[in-house]
């Protein structure tokens, strides 16, 4: 907690834009592979500890650990 602080003050202060930071971070398997069609391809990361990760992410509060 605390290392993006000056970064943050800065782009206050610089753009007038305000943001905060959540992190979930879960270790297991997952599947990576292309999804999309031939004009629009983009990589998908799936599988339980995606989820997980996800669940953990959303329910933290902004700067805490």
């Amino acid at each position: 907690m605390g290392r993006y602080r000056p970064i943050r003050s800065e782009i206050l202060e610089d753009y007038g834009l305000e943001f905060n930071i959540r992190v979930g971070i879960k270790t297991g398997l997952v599947v990576i592979g292309e999804m999309g069609t031939q004009a629009a391809v983009a990589y998908k990361a799936m599988g339980d500890a995606i989820n997980v990760a996800t669940r953990i992410e959303a329910t933290e509060t902004p700067d805490t650990l």
